[in-house]
């Protein structure tokens, strides 16, 4: 939490100091400085009853008045209670029926690792205690039932103990093994996995595609995808392959693994971090596990210091090692440490549609609420010759695609399907948007909009879809004011008969 800030830090002391309009109490809790302000509200630097140091996050006054946010608030404190705190900011009291809610945990000493990485890459051996440590948060973050949301180097804090994973602020429960996209929270340009910027419903495999960004960035100082705008740094995401360079081989490995454009495809946070503790040594760093098994004595020939830096490294490669095994206890052995497999948590069907699309900000929209479509026939969706069509939710009331001058502008309103295409064939297929039609209560027929490609990276619904596989993302179909769609007729290609999909 208390790294979350995007301000300058004070030479004089953690943050900046109160403005007029801060508090100076919150709760109990004296308030000392400003550490920062993100989409959720205000966070502090307080002092406790106890004269220790703490983190206070203050919501803001708009979203107090939500009652909804206020009950899904409760269920998120209470869950971030049971997280190990060993490897995040443990939570030490909270208030969501407060005038103003609010939220501490421990105040965290230490280096942003945004702040570390612009100052220089991280070591191999820094960074995979970054690696071990992070992923360690996840799988106890997962084991919780939550999905942070929001995994960035502002929100890792590089301490004495080892890295801590903060900022809950958009944290969610998952629900049946998803968390749906709320107004409240949504995530960080450039942090996001695709499947979060297409809008979808997500679990904990977001997660794990953020950890990729993070380690990757870590060790170059470079994003892995670029640096471009908001819009130009999703669509790569969504639909190009990251850039490694900087990390040893076997890291990359895993890193890429991690980056998977197919949740179904990455490893859990609890897979990450065995694969991470028995990996071969490589890139200059040994492997924790390895780093615990006896080896051949030295003779002794005086301290010299290359000897002392050599003990020096060993120590704290044993403490990493300690740290990583104590946290595959508490994610993997521990009693009642059994959830459901996270990674196929991920691939659990989403339920309804988001409240806001995350890939088209409405230029001046107020979105309907969101349409469910019928029951599938069968548990594999709706199928035309190869191809099963599975949609998510469907969005309407959105007036705008894109930000800023890119802005797609529809004659109506945009109403956007999300859904997800799988291949049962042998042969790659890949959908035209002029054989994709709507049907609105109208009666009118509507072609899925080509442009909306350009400013949606959910564009990736266009891509090809290899025997077995699938791909997820959006059409955007633009229908008259007053119209609702009534059904969609979606083919495999252009002469098949199609498949009916009311909604």
């Amino acid at each position: 939490m208390n790294g979350s800030s995007t301000e300058q830090v004070s030479p004089t002391g953690p943050g900046l100091s109160l403005q007029a309009h801060d508090p100076t109490t919150v709760g109990q809790y004296s308030v000392l400085r400003r550490l920062g302000a993100g989409g959720m509200g205000t966070v502090y630097l307080g002092r406790g009853p106890a004269d220790s140091l703490v983190a206070i996050k203050v919501i803001r006054p708009d979203l107090a008045l939500d009652q909804e946010f206020r009950r899904r608030f409760r269920r998120e404190i209470e869950a971030a209670r049971s997280v190990a705190p060993f490897c995040t900011a443990e939570v030490l009291d909270a208030d969501p029926d407060a005038a103003a809610p609010y939220l501490v945990t421990e105040f965290i000493e230490g280096t942003r690792l945004d702040e570390a990485v612009e100052a220089a890459p991280l070591s191999p051996s820094t960074l995979t205690g970054l690696a071990i440590g992070v992923a360690t948060a996840l799988a106890a973050i997962h084991r919780a039932g939550l999905v942070h949301r929001d995994l960035k180097p502002s929100n890792v804090i590089l301490s004495l103990s080892g890295p801590r994973v903060i900022d809950f602020g958009i944290a969610q429960v998952l629900d049946g093994g998803i968390a749906k996209p709320t107004a409240w929270g949504f995530g960080s340009t450039g942090w996001m996995a695709p499947e979060q910027i297409n809008g979808q419903a997500i679990g904990p495999a977001a997660d794990v595609f953020a950890w990729g960004l993070l380690v990757a960035y870590a060790a170059s100082g470079c994003h892995p995808f670029g640096s471009d705008t908001d819009l130009g740094l999703a669509r790569r995401i969504a639909n190009a392959e990251p850039v490694l360079i900087g990390l040893p081989a076997d890291l990359a490995e895993i890193v890429r693994a991690a980056l998977a454009k197919d949740p179904a495809n990455r490893p859990s946070a609890r897979d990450l971090l065995l694969r991470l503790v028995e990996r071969e040594p490589g890139g200059g760093a040994e492997p924790a596990l390895r780093l615990l098994a006896p080896t051949r004595a030295q003779p002794r020939s005086g301290a010299t210091p290359q000897s002392r830096r050599r003990l020096v490294a060993g120590l704290a490669a044993l403490t990493l090692a300690l740290v990583a095994l104590t946290g595959i206890w508490w994610a993997v052995g521990r009693p009642g440490g059994g959830q459901p497999d996270p990674a196929a948590m991920a691939t659990a069907p989403p339920v309804g549609a988001s409240s806001t699309p995350s890939s088209a900000t409405p230029s001046s929209s107020t979105p309907s609420a969101a349409q469910r479509p019928s029951a599938s026939p069968t548990p594999r969706g709706f199928a035309d010759g190869s191809l099963r069509f599975s949609v998510d939710g469907v969005e309407c009331g959105v007036t705008g695609l894109g930000v800023g001058l890119l802005t797609g502008q529809s004659d109506g309103h945009f109403c956007l399907v999300t859904m997800t295409v799988r291949n049962t064939g042998a042969a790659p297929r890949q959908l035209d948007n002029g054989d994709q039609y709507a049907f609105d209560s109208l009666g009118e027929r509507h072609t899925a909009d080509y442009t909306a490609r350009f400013y949606l990276p959910g564009g990736i619904i266009w891509a090809t879809v290899n025997p077995g596989g699938s791909v997820h993302g959006t059409m955007a179909f633009d229908v008259p004011d007053g119209a609702r769609l009534t059904r969609l007729e979606l083919h495999t290609t252009t002469g098949t008969s199609g498949v009916s999909i009311p909604v």
